[in-house]
C-alpha cells in the first residue's frame, strides 16, 4: 500500500486542501499550528473512523462548520491498483464512508486494505503508564491481524458483563445449587475466551519480542548499552498450571470465590491481564530513562506494524517523535525504516531538521518534504 493524495475540506485548520506524496519517506515540516499532525490524523482517520486526538467527530470541522470531508487515494499491491476512501461527516447527518464508492459501516471493511500505525507522544503511556494502554495495544494488533477477534472480544465483554452481574446479586449470599451450576457455566464461557485470547498475545508478544531485539543488535548496538528486551505476559489471578478448565475451577473455589463476592465483580480475565516490557532485567516503566523509553516504543511500533500486514504493506505516522533523538538513534531510527517496504510520514517542527543532523553524521538519505507555512 502507497498513499499518493489526501484532499481535506474543512477538517481541523484546512479548508481546502490538498497534497500529493511521492516517496515513501515524507517529512512535513513547519511552525506549531501550521496543520503537520493534523494531516497525520487524516491519514489515521481514514483507517479506524475515529482521530487519535478526540473521539467527537464535530470537533474534527474547521471553525464555524458543522461538516468536513477528507479523501485518501492510495494504491495497492499485487496489482489491485488504485484505490480511495472517501469519509464525509455532518453534525446533522452524521458519517457516511466509502471505499472506492461502495458503503461501509465499519474500518473493519477498510482494515485489510488499508492499516495504519500512530506514534506519538502519548503513546509513551504504553511503556510507562497503566495496564490498559499495553492491554489496548494488544488488543488493536489482534484485531488487525484478524479482524474475527473483534467479534471474540465482543462475545467476551458481553459474557463478562452478565457474569458481573451476577457476581453483583449473589454478593451477599452463599453460591450453592442452581446458583453455583450458573456460576459454574459463566466462568468457564470467561475461561475459554479468556484462554484462546492469552495464548493469541503471548504468542504475538514473543514475535514482537525476538524482532524488537534483531533492531537493537543491528541498529542501535552503540546506544545506551541496550542489549535486549523482554517482553512478560502477566496473568491476573491465574497461572500456566491452570490448563484446564477443571484445574482451574478447583483454584477459582479456593482462591477467588470469596474475594469476588466481597469486591462483586470477576477477578480474571483478559481485562485484567498485562505484559512488562524488561531490559536489564528491570521494569522499563521505572528503571530505563526517558531516551531509552522513547526508543522502546518506537520499535515496539514498528515491529506491530510488519507483524500486522501480512500480505500488504502499511503506513506508520510518527508525530514529531524523533526530534529529540540525539544523533546515533536518529540515524539508527531512519536506517531502519528505510529498509522496511512501508511508508512513513513523520513531521518536525523545525525545516531540514532530519536532514542536517543525518548531514553531521555524514549520513545521506533522500525523502520528499513538505513545508507548511
Amino acid at each position: 500500500m502507497f498513499i499518493n493524495e489526501l484532499k481535506l475540506k474543512n477538517f481541523r485548520c484546512f479548508s481546502d486542501f490538498k497534497l500529493n506524496f511521492e516517496d515513501k519517506f515524507v517529512v512535513l515540516e513547519g511552525n506549531n499550528g501550521s496543520g503537520k499532525t493534523t494531516i497525520l490524523e487524516a491519514l489515521y482517520y481514514a483507517c479506524y473512523l475515529r482521530s487519535f486526538r478526540t473521539r467527537l467527530n464535530r470537533e474534527l470541522s474547521s471553525f464555524k462548520k458543522d461538516l468536513f470531508f477528507l479523501q485518501v487515494d492510495f494504491e495497492e499491491e499485487f496489482d489491485l491498483g488504485h484505490s480511495s476512501i472517501q469519509i464525509g461527516y455532518s453534525n446533522k447527518d452524521g458519517k457516511l464512508v466509502k471505499l472506492n464508492k461502495k458503503p461501509v459501516s465499519s474500518f473493519k471493511d477498510i482494515i485489510s486494505r488499508y492499516k495504519v500505525i500512530s506514534l506519538t507522544l502519548d503513546d509513551m503511556q504504553l511503556v510507562v503508564g497503566a495496564p490498559e494502554f499495553r492491554r489496548a495495544y494488544l488488543n488493536q494488533s489482534m484485531f488487525l491481524l484478524d479482524s474475527k477477534i473483534i467479534f471474540l472480544l465482543k462475545e467476551y465483554k458481553k459474557v463478562l458483563e452478565q457474569r458481573n452481574k451476577f457476581m453483583l446479586i449473589n454478593s451477599h449470599s452463599k453460591i450453592s445449587g442452581y446458583k453455583k451450576d450458573e456460576l459454574y457455566s459463566w466462568t468457564k464461557q470467561l475461561w475459554e475466551k479468556s484462554n484462546f485470547l492469552q495464548n493469541q498475545r503471548i504468542e504475538f508478544l514473543k514475535k514482537i519480542e525476538k524482532r524488537v531485539n534483531q533492531f537493537l543488535n543491528r541498529y542501535f548496538c552503540f546506544s545506551d548499552n541496550i542489549i535486549s528486551i523482554e517482553l512478560n505476559y502477566s496473568k491476573k489471578n491465574t497461572s500456566d498450571d491452570n490448563y484446564s478448565y477443571d484445574k482451574f475451577w478447583d483454584y477459582y473455589q479456593n482462591h477467588l470465590l470469596d474475594k469476588e463476592q466481597k469486591w462483586q465483580r470477576t477477578l480474571f480475565g483478559v481485562h485484567l491481564d498485562d505484559f512488562s516490557i524488561n531490559f536489564k532485567n528491570k521494569k522499563a516503566r521505572f528503571f530505563a530513562s526517558r531516551g531509552q523509553q522513547k526508543l522502546i516504543l518506537f520499535l515496539l511500533k514498528v515491529v506491530q506494524l510488519l507483524e500486522i500486514q501480512e500480505n500488504e504493506s502499511g503506513v506508520l505516522l510518527l508525530d514529531d517523535f524523533l526530534t529529540d533523538f540525539d544523533v546515533n538513534k536518529l540515524v539508527g531510527s531512519v536506517s531502519l525504516l528505510r529498509e522496511q517496504d512501508f511508508q512513513f510520514f513523520i513531521t518536525s517542527p523545525i525545516k531540514s531538521f532530519i536532514k542536517t543532523r543525518l548531514k553531521k553524521n555524514k549520513k545521506t538519505i533522500d525523502f520528499q518534504t513538505h513545508f507548511l507555512a
